[in-house]
């Protein structure tokens, strides 16, 4: 097997305005908490929808439900997070599932900020030259003081679409009170940061049915990419993971482990052969470097030998506090083992298409 690559050689955050003052971080998460949950309880589980693995056993939901597809990003996934200061004055803030706070500087109309907007979405750095960064939004939660959660999701993705479709022309615009008065007109959202450039797109989804054409044309993707999402059109928000929902697919298959000198470790402790289908784990030699028992790095999988698991580090996660849990990684495996291809996922389509 040709040994993986690493994925990332640049750092993806969105600013170099840190929010580092922990009384500001909480004073701002606790009104994200709010706006999103109603509640500023911390004990409920991270805010998120997270996509469950595509295995065999699942394909059989494609058929009973209203799916679109499109490229799964590999990059970092933000919280976009207007909204006002304690002095009233407008913020923007970009926040990882770390919980790590960055400044931006956005462009958009004033509801936006005075009765809160959150948005989703992932950022990748540009291919193939990584002069600029993308923002490629593919959620909304709460959209001008209105909360999108029970919206279906067909519903949330063309509202992200509006507010995005224009951001890469307008952001182009040189003269500030040009742009300031296209956005006011359109309703988009710019974000500004001219080193490098931040670039606000949607992402892109069609019928589940065009799911070949859309992985062969990923070459054609301004950024890198690591398979497929398909999310139910007709789904509300789903906070935690999205079973029934949200699915993704990967060519190649990674999880999420932390410890370094110790021994590897899920999130309940350390890994062993059972967890691994009862495989040999073979880690393979990585110029990614784990400092820390606690932190956490992504590792691609190998099961092709018979009799073992190969781990190799492709990146760390700083966006992560925590390793994924024995029970995801065991899925991961399984779904490694049984190598789901995309011509699966059409045929699950047609398959419905037969039945309807």
């Amino acid at each position: 097997m040709q040994q993986p690559q690493i994925t990332i050689s640049r750092a993806l955050i969105p600013s170099n305005s840190v929010i580092d003052d922990e009384g500001e971080k909480t004073y701002y998460y606790d009104r994200l908490m709010k706006s999103w949950t109603g509640t500023k309880n911390r004990k409920l589980p991270q805010l998120g929808s997270n996509p469950v693995s595509l295995s065999r056993q699942n394909l059989k939901d494609l058929r009973n439900g209203d799916y679109v597809v499109g490229l799964k990003s590999d990059g970092i996934r933000y919280i976009l997070y207007l909204c006002l200061r304690k002095d009233g004055s407008p913020v923007s803030l970009m926040v990882d599932r770390a919980q790590n706070m960055y400044e931006v500087e956005v462009v958009a109309q004033e509801e936006y900020f005075t009765t809160e907007t959150i948005f989703e979405g992932e950022l990748v750095w540009s291919q193939p030259d990584e002069t600029s960064l993308l923002f490629l939004m593919f959620d909304v939660v709460r959209l001008k003081g209105e909360s999108m959660t029970n919206r279906p999701f067909i519903q949330r993705i063309e509202a992200v679409e509006r507010c995005t479709r224009l951001s890469d022309e307008i952001s182009l615009i040189g003269d500030l009170d040009e742009m300031e008065s296209r956005v006011s007109e359109t309703g988009s959202i710019v974000i500004m940061k001219f080193n490098p450039r931040l670039i606000v797109r949607p992402k892109r989804f069609v019928a589940i049915e065009h799911t070949i054409p859309v992985w062969e044309a990923r070459a054609e993707a301004q950024h890198r990419v690591d398979g497929l999402v398909i999310q139910r059109s007709d789904a509300p928000y789903k906070n935690g993971s999205a079973y029934n929902t949200i699915y993704k697919w990967k060519p190649e298959h990674s999880v999420d482990l932390s410890g370094g000198h110790y021994g590897l470790c899920h999130a309940g402790g350390t890994i062993d052969e059972d967890i691994f289908h009862n495989r040999k784990i073979v880690v393979l030699p990585s110029r990614v470097t784990v400092s820390s028992n606690s932190e956490v790095a992504e590792y691609h999988l190998d099961t092709n030998t018979p009799g073992e698991v190969r781990l190799f580090a492709m990146r760390t996660r700083p966006d992560k506090k925590k390793p994924n849990s024995a029970a995801v990684i065991k899925a991961t495996i399984q779904d490694c083992i049984e190598n789901i291809q995309p011509n699966d996922i059409s045929d699950a389509a047609s398959s419905m298409d037969e039945t309807q």
